[in-house]
């Protein structure tokens, strides 16, 4: 899109001015923040699920509204005029009667109740606010869940909301049922007018996999009938019910977002589960799909929330996402978070006799969430319940004692818990079974056990004032949380796709869970906020700084915002300038699940104190002919700097937050602005020169819409010395009229080239006449007789009839290189021009590699190293993008950069003194290099400085395992090993090859000495990745053009073994030359594993190589020089699923068990020394068990059926048998 047909020609009407509070000083600084939590009014604790800015009261001033989740009041806080904040909820809802009442008196509908049955408190989700019946005020749609109609709440235009969810519609039809439940219940709601009448319409967002939410998303249409609003499900947009006819049925949405992702003007709705499930076009009936426009690649990653807007300023709308490091319920864990409270949460798969072990003196408490009662805890060796006491409130209603949901919080001495209760499976009333959570103190520690969960799961927080240590695991308990997370950016593509540019965005590598985007220092870029959290608590939050073309950098400390930590869970982010002070606040939640932990969060404002002297405009619209808020427009607003922004009027609305509606744009230096308006009823606007630092109301229908003009400036390329004269083309599109005339203002600006000794500082005005297209601007150029690369400087042209356009002039050097031939920048076209270039600057170590596409439709893997015989000085990646390699380690440079069409990538880097560097491209094979400002044609490999022959040819030749490869993994399947000449930094590949099988690549990584380190590459939620000290086992999934890997680095002097069980048969290929190697191999030196990855002198020691897929049997191994052993069973592609009955029998207590792969037709008894187990398997999967023994002791093995199952032991795959005893795989010593 051309940025300068966005105009400011017409001046506009109904400029409603509202003076900021408070101005600028003019100062350099980075964003900054204050925690005014304290002092502003907003007192919050606990859980939370949604909340959201909006005016509220009609001040100009935004408030919130903050749902706080299931039958816990909600909390809304009016806005004092920017000095604080008051919480009004009990005062400013009303009641069934329409009076304003406390919470405690709502009688909120419950479908599945019946007339005149209601329930206290609706369990209140996600919250929109919007003004849907367009008369001037927010209005707030509360989705709920567990069948509850959804609260609607109407604005009266003093702030006041009566309820109105059960007389407005929202009503499902009976086949919209799920699981033969009442079709009611959701995650969020969004507003939107996608039949572009003027009225807001409404999508009600649910998810598939929990069964409380009945329906699947749907779409309200809100239609007018008599002057009243009703809001129908329409099911002509294709958003239908699982079993529903339609292009879109039981689509499953966690949130949902807006934004302009197809270049039509019309904003696009994005549906997101714990994956992107669907954006739609909705300018049409039924909507269209946007995949095949926007790409695969944003569907295949898992955002925890969107951050929405245009960060590189290309007037495309791009997405920022925090990933999460693992959903909230499927992990059986606990973990001690500040020295004296260990969280814990465990679900319906938690295996029985499970739990864990701690240490501590004197009093502990425990707590637990809602769905865990007195008689579900048994305490000491009696196993006696809580007191009913313990049962504490958790509404304002409910007495000690009170049954669902459950708030039991007891407090335990030693002696009051001596002992552990028999472990049974405790029954309710009717006789079914219930969870149990066994309490107890023996031999010094506390000790936590279940006998199964059921129904809901058990979250805990346990406290003790003297300290909690020790914590150990029993029976598959993980300890400690994830806390690994990426930031995913998708920047959009000409031609709209959205392209994964995940290494624009300095790595963290954090957890985060919700994210807002914002110009929080006002230099026109969007900067973003992530609000972070691991599974069990808080992780610092970041705040990333946008450099001004869309990469990213993480300011130290958050600018002041990293939040409450440990304790509490972030939940949302959500930004307004709630003070009117021109800078962009932020608001954060830290009550996600799990409780009772999320009890403990505090929310916090962060008032932005940046101060840098940059200015902004903030614009509320008013539609008209549109819906009153405008949700759906698009603002251009255009600088006297030249520079234009974009931004998506979406209403705010992303995971679990709103931002206020109202729109903000950083101005930098600039104190004024035109903006033009492309209103969702198609209208577009003008409003010029509106001045900065005010709040602007921009009415449809008052700005001008007269004609205008477009200015562009081409771009010469002149030769110093040859060429006396830039000759800049100042276009201008329409011509002018007859009688009509454009006045156009040019002045040259500095780049590269410097006025005075380059060129000629040059300005004035050119006058467009009637027919007059074009015209001509004339710069001298001046010989400077020094010889330097190529260097440009810029004519910028400006008028009061158009946007601010600009060209660029190349100054190509004539001086030569002075008797150096790789001196100077080449003269080549990344559009046309296919190839390799090199050169350095005149003059310095400084030195550049471009890689060209020409043009090409094929986008290449472009595969090589840069080896240098000293450190390098630096290195920078140029147009490196996440599906690019760039791995840079002392001397040596290992890239693989995908080119192709017009584009370009490279890497620049500076040589140490006197340093010489070999460049080495190993594929694609015949692709020509060219060297220096003439381009001479070069012979690979070629050595720097000189362009002469490397004498060796990149990597080491006394050493064959150094150097990276050469291989595309689109084409090339295999596995490939290496490491970075002169160190012990070790690679490991495993490419997929275009396979259209996406295999689990499972293996192990054996030292002989602990790793210095480990890190995955490309690793995924459905990978897996254990690092122990000195091994590293792995379970990669890989398929079609991807690759995985693993970067390690050993130990001076020491060696690994690689192996790799499954698949079988892929080749495995070692140092630069990829020499294929056999498996098991050993580093350094690519030879024999001295028995094959295990201990020559231990038979039981290491992975047996096999297959689930095609390998049928049970094989048992230890990890070599530990006690840790390995259980499992294998389908072999056996089409029957089998129960594989056993057990293990020790004679000393384990030290852990963990199941592997156990799911809910599997059974998994584990006491103190004796594992039963029956495991379901068949097809090409495995099931198994991990277990640590005691030192000294042995275990029993038994497989008691089938029979015909064979045992294979240790590396070797040996058939032992069964019974076999463990270590040593001899008789049973155990009975």
């Amino acid at each position: 899109m051309d940025r300068s047909r966005f105009l400011s020609r017409v001046g506009g009407g109904c400029l409603l001015a509202i003076g900021l509070a408070g101005a600028a000083t003019p100062a350099t600084a980075e964003i900054s923040f204050s925690n005014v939590t304290g002092s502003s009014g907003i007192t919050d604790t606990g859980e939370t699920f949604s909340t959201g800015w909006g005016d509220f009261a009609g001040t100009g001033f935004p408030g919130i509204w903050l749902n706080k989740h299931q039958y816990t009041p909600t909390r809304i806080f009016y806005n004092l005029s920017g000095s604080g904040f008051t919480e009004v909820a009990d005062d400013v809802l009303k009641n069934e009667e329409g009076v304003p009442s406390p919470q405690t008196d709502f009688n909120i509908p419950r479908a599945e109740t019946g007339p005149g049955e209601f329930s206290y408190f609706a369990d209140t989700h996600g919250q929109t606010s919007a003004d849907w019946d367009n008369d001037g005020d927010q209005d707030v749609l509360e989705v709920t869940g567990a069948g509850y109609i959804f609260p609607l709440w109407e604005n009266d235009g003093l702030g006041n909301f009566e309820y109105r969810g059960d007389e407005l519609g929202f009503a499902y039809p009976l086949t919209w049922e799920r699981r033969e439940r009442p079709p009611i219940g959701g995650r969020d709601s969004l507003f939107f007018d996608y039949d572009r009448d003027g009225w807001l319409d409404a999508m009600v967002m649910a998810r598939e996999n929990y069964s409380a939410y009945r329906t699947p998303t749907a779409i309200f249409r809100q239609e007018r009938i008599g002057g009243e609003s009703f809001f129908t499900l329409d099911e002509s947009t294709g958003v239908v019910p699982d079993e529903g006819t339609g292009p879109f049925p039981g689509t499953a949405c966690e949130f949902g977002a807006m934004a302009e992702l197809s270049g039509d003007s019309v904003l696009d709705v994005i549906c997101s589960d714990s994956q992107i499930s669907a954006i739609w076009d909705v300018s049409q009936l039924p909507f269209a799909d946007l995949r095949p426009v926007v790409g695969d690649e944003i569907f295949n990653r898992y955002p925890a929330d969107l951050a929405i807007g245009d960060f590189n300023n290309d007037l495309r709308t791009d997405i920022m996402a925090p990933t999460f490091a693992g959903a909230d319920y499927v992990r059986n864990l606990v973990g001690v978070v500040d020295g004296q409270t260990l969280h814990g949460w465990f679900n319906t798969s938690v295996p029985s006799n499970s739990g864990f072990n701690f240490s501590a003196t004197g009093n502990v408490t425990f707590e637990f969430d809602w769905w865990t009662e007195t008689p579900n805890i048994f305490i000491g060796a009696d196993g006696s319940n809580p007191d009913l006491a313990t049962n504490l409130p958790t509404m304002p209603f409910q007495e000690l004692g009170h049954g669902d949901p459950n708030h039991v919080v007891v407090t335990l001495s030693p002696t009051e818990a001596q002992g552990l209760a028999p472990i049974f499976v405790p029954e309710d009333n009717d006789g079914d079974p219930i969870t149990g959570v066994f309490i107890g103190y023996v031999d010094g520690e506390w000790r936590v056990r279940f006998s199964g969960i059921e129904r809901w799961n058990v979250g805990m927080v346990i406290t003790a004032q003297s300290g909690i240590s020790g914590l150990t695991s029993v029976g598959g308990t993980k300890i400690g949380q994830d806390t690994g997370g990426n930031a995913l950016l998708f920047l959009q593509s000409e031609d709209h796709e959205l392209v994964f540019s995940g290494g624009n965005v300095q790595a963290v590598n954090r957890s985060c869970t919700a994210a807002a985007a914002a110009d929080f220092d006002n230099d026109m870029d969007l900067d973003v906020f992530f609000a972070c959290s691991g599974q069990l608590s808080n992780l610092p939050d970041i705040v990333y700084e946008n450099q001004g073309n869309g990469t990213f950098v993480a300011l130290p400390a958050a600018g002041g915002a990293e939040g409450q930590m440990p304790l509490g869970r972030a939940d949302s982010v959500m930004v307004a300038d709630y003070d009117e002070d021109c800078r962009m606040d932020v608001y954060v939640t830290n009550g996600h699940h799990f409780r009772p932990s999320s009890y403990a969060g505090i929310h916090q404002l962060f008032r932005n104190t940046t101060s840098d002297g940059n200015h902004c405009i903030q614009i509320d619209l008013e539609g008209t002919v549109s819906n009153r808020d405008g949700i759906g427009a698009i603002v251009y607003a255009t600088t006297p700097d030249g520079t234009v922004q974009k931004r998506d009027q979406n209403g705010g609305k992303h995971k679990k937050a709103q931002d206020y509606q109202r729109v903000h744009i950083g101005l930098g230096t600039n104190q004024s602005v035109d903006l033009e308006v492309h209103w969702p009823s198609g209208i577009v606007e003008t409003f010029a020169n509106v001045a900065a630092d005010q709040v602007v109301e921009l009415v449809e229908g008052t700005g001008g819409t007269g004609p205008s003009y477009s200015l562009s400036v081409d771009d010469p390329t002149v030769t110093e010395g040859s060429d006396t004269q830039a000759l800049f083309t100042v276009n201008l599109s329409p011509a002018p009229g007859a009688g009509e005339t454009v006045l156009v203002d040019y002045q040259t600006a500095n780049g590269s080239a410097q006025a005075g000794s380059d060129y000629t500082s040059t300005s004035g005005q050119l006058s467009f006449g009637e027919g007059d297209s074009s015209l001509t601007v004339s710069v001298p150029i001046l010989d400077d007789g020094t010889a330097e690369p190529n260097e440009t400087f810029t004519l910028q042209a400006s008028s009061s009839e158009a946007s601010p356009a600009s060209g660029t002039a190349t100054i190509q050097d004539d001086d030569g290189s002075g008797g150096d031939p790789t001196c100077g920048m080449p003269t080549f076209d990344p559009a046309v021009d296919r190839g390799v270039y090199l050169w350095n600057d005149c003059g310095t170590n400084d030195w550049h590699l471009r890689i060209t596409g020409g043009g090409s439709g094929q986008y290449l893997n472009h595969l090589g190293t840069l080896v240098a015989d000293a450190p390098f000085v630096s290195v920078d990646g140029f147009s490196v993008e996440a599906n690019d390699t760039l791995d840079v380690a002392g001397s040596q440079i290992d890239f693989g950069l995908i080119v192709g069409g017009v584009y370009e990538d490279g890497i620049d880097f500076t040589l140490a003194e006197g340093a010489s560097v070999c460049f080495t491209l190993t594929s694609p094979s015949g692709l020509a290099v060219f060297g220096g400002v003439d381009a001479d044609p070069v012979s690979l490999p070629v050595s720097m400085p000189g362009f002469g022959d490397c004498g060796g040819g990149g990597g080491d030749p006394t050493d064959p395992t150094c150097g990276m490869p050469t291989f595309d993994p689109a084409s090339d399947r295999g596995v490939y090993l290496w490491k970075d000449c002169g160190t012990d930094d070790w690679h490991l590949r495993i490419t997929g090859g275009s396979s259209g099988q996406y295999l689990n690549h499972i293996g192990q990584l054996v030292a002989d000495a602990p790793f210095l380190d480990v890190s995955g590459v490309s690793i995924e939620g459905n990978d897996t990745l254990d690092i122990g000290a000195s091994q590293v086992d792995f379970g990669l999934i890989v398929g079609g053009i991807y690759e995985d890997g693993i970067d390690f680095t050993l130990a001076e002097g020491a060696s690994v073994c690689f192996s790799l069980t499954s698949p079988s048969g892929l080749s495995v290929f070692g140092g630069v030359d990829a020499d294929p190697v056999t498996l098991p191999v050993s580093m350094p030196g690519f030879g024999a594993c001295d028995g094959g990855g295990g201990d020559p002198t231990d038979p039981t020691c290491g992975m047996p190589s096999f297959d689930p897929a095609s390998d049928r049997g049970a094989f048992l191994w230890k990890d070599c020089g530990t006690d840790d052993w390995h259980l499992r069973i294998t389908g072999g592609g056996n089409g029957q699923y089998v129960g594989h009955v056993g057990s293990l029998v020790a004679d000393a207590p384990f030290v852990s068990v963990d199941g592997v792969s156990i799911e809910a037709n599997d059974t998994f008894d584990i006491t103190a020394s004796q594992v039963d187990f029956g495991l379901i398997v068949g097809g090409i999967y495995e099931d198994g068990i991990d277990f640590t023994l005691s030192q000294g002791s042995s275990a029993c093995f038994t497989l008691d059926s089938p029979t015909d199952v064979s045992v294979f032991g240790g590396v070797d795959g040996t058939d032992v048998g069964s019974p076999v005893g463990v270590p040593g795989f001899g008789a049973c010593a155990v009975p």
